[in-house]
């Protein structure tokens, strides 16, 4: 166990570097939220498949909802709706090769950039990351809603072994 940092992308860092002398830069780090309780060991092997396959691996479900783009210049109005069919929602794990999520977390502190999780650095550098299939039982619980619904979700998980 180490300190995290301030942020996602600082914390992930600080794991990065404090595995330097133990992993080889074809080794596999798997990024996980602690917040999503409900990951399975399918889920696991398909982000250590597409990692070992591409480098990285992102778990994603489709989108359900229609999101919508805040205008920069008016704010609060709707500045467009993406195509729903190609929207994912991102959950964890990611999944990379060691030597290409060091690269990108060193590159991301030199030039100041922060990203709202580990896949986005190396979308930002070029690199590749393939889209790897969730499930909507790997929910993020972080709200009092988001609680009472993992609960929900655990009873019956409990009820269907």
């Amino acid at each position: 166990i180490i300190p995290g940092g301030r942020t996602r992308q600082e914390s992930s860092y600080k794991a990065i570097e404090y595995l330097e002398p133990m992993l080889r830069d074809e080794d596999i780090v798997v990024i996980h939220d602690a917040v999503r309780p409900f990951v399975t060991e399918e889920i696991i092997t398909r982000s250590i498949e597409g990692a070992l396959d591409y480098g990285g691996a992102d778990v994603v479900i489709p989108a359900t909802d229609t999101i919508v783009q805040d205008g920069t210049r008016f704010k609060g109005f709707i500045h467009r709706i993406p195509d729903r069919s190609t929207l994912r929602y991102g959950q964890t794990p990611q999944t990379f090769r060691y030597g290409i999520i060091r690269y990108a977390h060193r590159k991301a502190r030199e030039e100041d950039f922060q990203a709202t999780d580990d896949a986005g650095l190396l979308i930002r550098y070029g690199l590749d990351v393939k889209l790897v299939e969730g499930s909507p039982e790997n929910m993020k619980i972080t709200t009092k809603t988001d609680l009472v619904l993992a609960e929900c979700l655990y009873r019956y998980l409990q009820e269907k072994k």
